[in-house]
């Protein structure tokens, strides 16, 4: 019986301890949307322009935070207008590092980068002279993130932030077999989101 009281004892007294341990080391999940405006993208020597119009973005996360530091994994989808009628839409799949700022209150800047794979679609976009282009592509994608949290309470926090986004040497084909590499696939974005503490 002694046992156990003591055992008890210790459990109760440790309980902050722990509280405050994994306060610098967890889990977490996360969910973010908001808004991306592309830029018109130049086709080197081929002489003409794609021009992508700006959307909405979605982000799902998971990751794990370690004193001021973070490394997720992360799922986003971009979905715009491309040419006069045409759909361009991109999936990319991330991996992402962070450094947290800590301020000693709730508002915690960050900032960041990350790496990975990005799928992209276009379907029914106008390249003139080249014709329409219905075609995808995967390449290697990049990004640079900033932006402010603000906890409101121990395990969620509110974030809102900016995003550059690049894919490198997206290629499409036209209808009239012509080979059309863009110079770039970069995006302005910004985003508001939430994280929870797993």
């Amino acid at each position: 019986m002694r046992v156990l009281m003591a055992a008890a004892l210790l459990a109760v007294l440790a309980a902050p301890a722990a509280r405050a341990a994994s306060a610098d080391e967890y889990r977490y999940v996360g969910v973010s949307g908001g808004y991306f405006h592309p830029l018109d993208e130049s086709t080197g020597n081929l002489q003409t322009t794609v021009q992508r119009n700006a959307g909405p973005e979605l982000h799902g996360t998971i990751g794990y935070k370690y004193k001021d530091f973070r490394a997720e994994v992360e799922g986003s989808w971009f979905y715009g207008g491309a040419g006069t009628h045409g759909d361009s839409n991109t999936a990319a799949m991330m991996v992402n590092a962070y450094y947290d700022f800590d301020t000693g209150g709730p508002f915690v800047p960050y900032i960041g980068g990350g790496g990975g794979l990005a799928y992209v679609t276009f379907d029914g976009v106008s390249a003139p002279p080249l014709g329409r282009i219905d075609d995808t592509d995967v390449e290697l994608a990049w990004q640079v993130l900033a932006g402010v949290g603000y906890k409101l309470d121990a395990d969620l926090t509110l974030y809102a932030g900016y995003r550059w986004f690049d894919a490198n040497n997206v290629t499409m084909q036209s209808q009239a077999g012509v080979r059309v590499k863009l110079d770039g696939f970069g995006s302005h974005n910004v985003e508001i989101g939430f994280r929870y503490r797993l």
